[in-house]
């Protein structure tokens, strides 16, 4: 008395890997900045993207800079989408889109709070008292020379502290 098997299910379908999003249509949707990024699923990185864009419009207009850095930001979206498109076709089936990042919400907001207040109170108070801020078009670059001080500092201290990890304490 054998009782009746019952067929498999059929087994789940592989997940659709990355390599269907093509490189050549990523580049031509980056002809506007970030929509190939977008195309890719990278939403994040488009919205940033698209973001310098506008910012170096902006300061292309504002700060009387050539339009170098317009084309900078344009080609590099280009290049960029073309890189991720590559590199998400390369990627096994079923891997994640991106490594999971850990959470750094309430790590280090410190400094951002205090330029988010400074800026704010300078703003209100240029509502009600005019400001010349004309200046800052000619002293914006000191802002990138003070951000790429820090990182380089930050780099430096965590290279430091974890050569010091490794070598342990002394006896």
């Amino acid at each position: 008395m054998s009782t009746p098997s019952s067929p498999l299910p059929p087994p789940p379908p592989e997940p659709r890997p990355y390599g269907h999003k093509s490189p050549g249509l990523a580049v031509l949707f980056s002809l506007l900045p970030g929509l190939g990024h977008i195309y890719l699923g990278l939403y994040q990185r488009g919205v940033a993207f698209f973001a310098a864009f506008l910012a170096a419009l902006w300061l292309a207009d504002h700060a009387d800079l050539s339009g170098a850095l317009v084309a900078f930001v344009f080609f590099f979206t280009m290049f960029d989408a073309h890189r991720m498109a590559t590199l998400l076709a390369a990627a096994p089936p079923g891997a994640p889109l991106v490594s999971a990042p850990q959470s750094t919400f309430g790590k280090g907001n410190l400094t951002m709070g205090v330029v988010l207040l400074l800026a704010g109170a300078l703003l209100l108070y240029s509502n009600f008292y005019p400001l010349d801020l004309s200046f800052l078009a000619d002293w914006w670059p000191l802002g990138l020379i003070l951000f790429g001080l820090w990182l380089v500092v930050r780099d430096l201290r965590g290279k430091t502290a974890k050569e010091n990890v490794q070598d342990g304490p002394t006896v």
